[in-house]
């Protein structure tokens, strides 16, 4: 793997990963870029088996793929943290804590769930909490998915 097939598809695929991600936050284009998001993985993963030199093999081919799919989840997941982080910055605690029926409220401290618990995580400490979950979700899927495209790819078109 010394030609950086990974890097350039990487590269790429970020610029894509981006695109749909910011495209995501639109309401009902959202539901189509979810599922567009893992398509776009695996076809990052086939693009660095793509820029390998032919006689591909599926395992340096997976590597490649999976490598390119770590760079894109990366920028991914700080996108989607930076966007989660403006959403909490504009709606705030106040506003996320009026819109909770005060019975659900009463259900959660009868649960044992402190309402100012609940507060908390919908603050700083939240977006803390998803951002970090967000960020390593996108490097595992753009990992998996980058690697089954990379070998599929290699298993396919080994020339």
């Amino acid at each position: 793997m010394t030609n950086k097939a990974w890097f350039k598809a990487g590269l790429i695929g970020a610029g894509v990963i981006f695109i749909l991600t910011l495209l995501s936050q639109i309401p009902v284009v959202g539901c189509v870029c979810c599922g567009a998001i893992f398509l776009a993985y695996l076809g990052i993963g086939a693009l660095a088996g793509y820029f390998m030199p032919p006689r591909r093999n599926t395992g340096d081919a997976a590597v490649s793929g999976a490598l390119a799919g770590l760079i894109s989840g990366a920028v991914g997941g700080i996108v989607w943290a930076i966007v989660v982080a403006i959403q909490m910055a504009i709606t705030g605690t106040g506003d996320i804590m009026a819109a909770i029926d005060p019975a659900t409220l009463r259900q959660l401290a009868e649960l044992g769930i402190d309402p100012e618990t609940f507060a908390m995580l919908s603050g700083v400490g939240g977006v803390a909490l998803v951002n970090g979950l967000c960020c390593l979700s996108s490097l595992a899927l753009g990992a998996g998915f980058g690697a089954i495209g990379g070998a599929i790819f290699a298993a396919v078109r080994p020339e």
